[in-house]
């Protein structure tokens, strides 16, 4: 594991310590499409336009979203709809 810049990677990527399925989960949807576009662009697959978690609060749904975020360097955006 290689603490480099503002996350943590090892050879499988995007780590969330003590969260393996969530981990594994955005490491092949999310991380790996990201890494390889010209690779799933000719298996004709797109980047999702949206993921949805779901949960009980306090299930580390945001703190997940927000590690991802710092561990992809894109811009956070807070939209409240009320």
């Amino acid at each position: 594991m290689v603490k480099n810049g503002r996350h943590e990677t090892s050879a499988n990527g995007f780590i969330i310590h003590g969260r393996d399925k969530l981990t594994s989960f955005f490491n092949d949807y999310v991380v790996d499409i990201i890494a390889k576009p010209e690779l799933y662009a000719r298996m004709g697959i797109e980047f999702p336009g949206s993921i949805l978690l779901h949960g009980a609060p306090g299930t580390g749904k945001t703190y997940a979203v927000k590690k991802l975020i710092d561990y992809l360097q894109w811009n956070e955006f807070y939209i409240n709809s009320g």
